[in-house]
């Protein structure tokens, strides 16, 4: 998966990333809007222009300011075919794949003292959903009125002035489809009024406020770090609507300065904090991380709050390599942005979280103004422009056109084929052998393709169409409900007709790894179950994988119907290498990504709970002290406990930072004192357990639970182990002995004894090993206090 963070590359004018698993593979981000070129090098544009507008407008040229009769008219004078692509020339790329390989051999070589050859994987960016859009935009000026400056008694000492700004604000959009792979191929049909004819014709000669811009969203993995966020955001919202208060365009670096402003005005606070736990970031680093949260938080703001839209202006100087590297930590881009408008139900929804779990979005929106088109192309007006008689002229000089946007590789399509009918009346069973032309069928097998009808208008149907599309799968590939989907019949008044297979399906990838910390020494393996049920369908996709240390990622792919709204489910199994395990309940995937945590929690807690059978009174107290110690980790940890009559019976709890879950046992003790003076001390004894009953009978009892270790009886020659307790208070007339015979290593059955003198926990224990022979050997009684002893099963020396 794509790495959102450094090292980032700047090779040949590419910016490239690296992937966060594998050191071969490296992202591109794309190339600047242009205008796609055929096989045979013809740019695919086409610009075709009314003559009495286009009269108008030559015979206006020299005007810039007024309007030429009818130019505010809606009417359509005029439209532009192109498809744009996001592409890099193929010699490009080669370069820098080449330069990719030859720092990799360079570093394997300084590292090794070898030289390979490595060959490395080159990619565009993982593109899940987006957008295009032409957009124009019309120079307007509006008054502003400027507050007179107050007294000290709030009267105003001056009148109230007004000033006039003119700024830019769109008034044309056309929307298109990028294809989200390959080139990010984008087909756009404008119908242009008057006045967006003049705005295009004087990008021959220059710069216009005309642009195509995409706004693109991909999926990476960000190191991860803990951040709390905390705004008002309709205030955040205000602030925004007074730095910005209409739809105007404007540079990003405009957003920048207003999340800058936001938090160094407290309007916005961010704490942030490295999670230790998921990665290996030094504590040292915050700052830097904090910084980043900034950029990410900035990033949040332009998302939510603005959307792209054309810079009117040309990118600053100071827009170089290095800016655009920082952009793609950020996801800025320097294009132009305007406000969106949200309710108050909208502002409420917004939240932030940065508790990185899940695979991180992020936008790019690569943008370029029109007058560049036509400076790459190298053509002059005359070149371009197509000058038609009417409105019908128009169709007649264009194609009727159809394409499929789809990745047929990727999604596992073997076809799809598009039915098209050109009538004013959708005939569901048309007689194809009496009117081979009462349907058309396109037949796609790649996604590049596309079909071109020529002579193709009548004037009674006009530009009417009805179309639908079906796709058909490969039978053994990507799994999914059916092995084909297919749309309802559409109208469009249109002659570019685009079937768009994510209407009908998506492909769902799910990637769940380990975390680098996981603690594969306690947990040697981790068992992955995923599952996905269509109950519309009635399809189930089931997978599972079993992951260790050196294959620690999980990945699935596979096919779902569009905007079902169903999310695939996980489950866990940590299979620990005492042969105990722990399932963890099934969790919806939120991302194309999950990270697989330690189920240890990070501190012990240990709840104290005084039995209601112990009766202190009004004037005794129980005190419980505990201690744990972790000396290879420089863990120590203590505290103290008091209950009397007024929370005796309210449980306290105590919580124990911990680095070694392994490391479960603590000491504890209790004093406990009556009204009458009765004192019972069991001084510190070693227990386990997240809880603990204190009181009376529970200081007196003692509970010993022994372990055997060691290796097995049999190639021993050792039928069984006779292991003898006994535990004697002969002042309180106390005696307990327990005989268990053992025939394996592992735990043996627990002692329980109740004790007269709780700080008497003294006893003895004879190990007697029982030979095939019929001989024995014995350790001899011995005495010791430990509530876990362990016991060797290798006969003793």
């Amino acid at each position: 998966m794509l790495k959102l963070g450094p090292p980032y590359f700047d090779i040949e004018g590419v910016a490239v990333m690296s992937d966060a698993h594998d050191d071969r593979q490296f992202y591109y981000v794309p190339n600047a809007p242009h205008i796609a070129v055929d096989d045979q090098g013809r740019p695919a544009i086409r610009f075709i222009v009314l003559k009495d507008a286009h009269d108008a407008i030559i015979g206006n040229s020299d005007d810039t300011e007024s309007l030429p009769a009818g130019e505010d008219s809606e009417d359509i004078s005029g439209f532009l075919f192109f498809d744009t692509v996001l592409s890099w020339p193929d010699e490009t790329l080669n370069k820098v794949r080449k330069e990719l390989s030859k720092r990799l051999e360079d570093a394997h070589e300084e590292e090794t003292g070898e030289r390979i050859e490595i060959e490395v994987q080159l990619a565009p960016l993982p593109y899940r959903k987006g957008s295009v859009r032409l957009t124009m935009l019309d120079k307007t000026t509006r008054e502003i009125q400027i507050e007179p400056e107050l007294g000290p008694d709030g009267e105003p000492l001056t009148e109230p002035e007004t000033e006039t700004v003119s700024a830019w604000v769109p008034f044309a959009h056309t929307p298109g489809v990028p294809s989200l792979y390959g080139e990010n191929r984008a087909v756009f049909q404008a119908k242009l009024s008057r006045k967006a004819v003049k705005l295009l014709y004087g990008a021959f000669s220059g710069l216009i406020p005309a642009s195509v811009y995409y706004d693109l969203q991909y999926v990476g993995q960000m190191q991860g770090y803990n951040v709390s966020v905390s705004a008002d955001w309709e205030q955040v919202y205000d602030f925004i609507q007074k730095r910005h208060g209409v739809n105007l365009g404007f540079f990003s670096a405009d957003v920048e300065k207003t999340t800058t402003e936001m938090i160094e005005n407290k309007i916005i606070n961010i704490e942030a904090e490295v999670d230790a736990t998921e990665t290996d970031i030094a504590v040292e680093q915050q700052m830097d991380d904090f910084e980043t949260v900034k950029s990410d938080l900035q990033d949040m703001v332009l998302q939510t709050f603005f959307e792209p839209t054309t810079n009117p202006n040309e990118d600053p100087d100071s827009i170089n390599t290095l800016s655009r590297l920082h952009g793609l930590k950020t996801s800025w881009a320097p294009v132009g942005y305007s406000r969106r408008e949200l309710s108050v139900t909208e502002l409420r929804s917004i939240s932030v979280d940065y508790t990185v779990r899940r695979a991180v979005k992020r936008r790019i929106a690569p943008q370029a103004h029109m007058h560049v088109f036509f400076e790459d192309l190298n053509v002059t007006r005359d070149d371009l422009v197509t000058v038609v008689d009417g409105n019908d002229s128009i169709w007649r000089e264009v194609d009727m056109q159809v394409g499929v946007n789809g990745d047929f590789e990727r999604n596992d399509i073997n076809q799809v084929v598009v039915d098209v009918q050109y009538t004013k009346t959708l005939d569901l069973e048309p007689d194809l052998e009496a009117d081979p032309d009462a349907q058309w069928s396109f037949v796609f097998e790649t996604g590049e393709e596309r079909f071109n009808r020529s002579s193709w208008y009548s004037d009674d149907v006009g530009t009417n169409f009805f179309y639908r599309y079906r796709v058909f799968f490969n039978g053994s590939g990507l799994p999914g409900p059916a092995s084909s989907a297919a749309s309802e019949w559409r109208r469009i008044d249109s002659n570019v007709i685009m079937a768009d297979t994510a209407e009908l399906f998506e492909r769902q990838d799910v990637q769940i790894q380990a975390v680098n910390s996981f603690p594969w020494d306690r947990y040697p393996q981790v068992f992955v179950r995923l599952r996905y049920d269509d109950t519309v369908s009635e399809w189930r996709h089931e997978d599972a994988k079993l992951l260790s240390q050196n294959d620690a990622i999980f990945t699935t792919a596979f096919r779902q119907r569009a905007k079902d709204g169903i999310e695939p489910e996980y489950q866990l199994q940590y299979l620990r290498n005492d042969g105990e395990s722990i399932t963890t309940a099934w969790e919806p995937v939120k991302g194309d990504i999950e990270l697989i945590l330690s189920p240890d929690p990070q501190q012990m807690e240990v709840r104290v709970i005084v039995s209601p059978a112990t009766r202190i009174g009004d004037h005794g107290f129980v005190i419980v002290d505990m201690n744990y110690e972790d000396v290879d980790n420089n863990v120590s940890e203590t505290v103290s406990m008091m209950f009397t009559a007024d929370n005796v019976r309210l449980p306290q709890t105590w919580k124990v930072p911990w680095k070694d879950p392994t490391k479960r046992r603590y000491k504890m003790s209790q004093l406990i004192i009556d009204s009458e003076g009765n004192v019972t001390n069991t001084g510190f004894v070693e227990t386990e357990g997240n809880t603990q009953i204190v009181g009376t009978t529970f200081a007196k009892t003692m509970t010993v639970q022994p372990k055997m270790i060691g290796p097995e009886l049999g190639p021993q020659n050792i039928d069984k182990i006779m292991l003898r307790l006994k535990y004697e208070d002969a002042a309180n007339g106390v005696l307990s002995e327990r005989m268990h015979e053992i025939s394996a290593p592992g735990d043996v059955p627990s002692w329980t004894v109740m004790l007269k003198d709780a700080s008497l926990r003294e006893y003895s224990y004879e190990l007697t090993y029982v030979l095939n022979t019929g001989f024995t050997q014995s350790t001899g009684i011995r005495t010791q206090s430990d509530n876990f002893p362990i016991f060797s099963t290798a006969l003793p020396e």
